[in-house]
This record gives structure tokens, sequence and C-alpha cells, in this order.
């Protein structure tokens, strides 16, 4: 247990980037998820939709721009975010 001011405070600072963090990689993993199910649907489904081409850039967009600020938070470090863009970049590449 903390005993000084200090070592409280830093440990109450700690429980709130923690739970900022998990927010954060929570929202990360789900828009990359939502993003591979859209890519896998469209490529399984064979059909050229538009629409879904469209929706399917715009995804990747907010993605990988929401993963580059992830990075610039400090959450990702620099080759774990590097990692996912490229990942999703392939699998955007085979459309």
């Amino acid at each position: 247990m903390a005993n000084s001011k200090s070592s409280k405070k830093r440990i109450v600072q700690n429980q709130k980037r923690r739970l900022r963090n998990k927010i954060i990689k929570s929202k990360n993993r789900t828009l990359t998820k939502k993003f591979n199910s859209l890519v896998d649907s469209y490529i399984s489904g064979g059909s050229n939709d538009d629409s879904k081409k469209e929706a399917i850039t715009h995804l990747f967009k907010e993605v990988s721009a929401h993963t580059n600020s992830v990075w610039s938070k400090g959450v990702y470090k620099r080759n774990k975010a590097s990692k996912i863009t490229s990942q999703l970049q392939r699998k955007y590449n085979q459309l």
C-alpha cells in the first residue's frame, strides 16, 4: 500500500491511464474486426457492389487514422501500429 501522498496520486493516475488505454485499444480492435468482416464478405460475395466498396474504403481510412492516433497517444508502439496498418493495407489491396 502506498504511504506517501505522491505515490497515492501516482496510483490514481495509473488507474485512469490504464482505463483510457483499455478503451482506446478496444475501439481499435472493434474497428479492425469490422473492417476484416466487411472485406471478407465483399470477397466471398463475388458481387462488385460500389456502395460496399466505398464503405470499405471509408472504414479503412477510419481504422488507419485511429491506429495512428493510438500510436501518437503512446498506447501502441510505432512498430505495432505499423504492423496493424500494413495488415489492413494488404487486406484492402485484395479488393
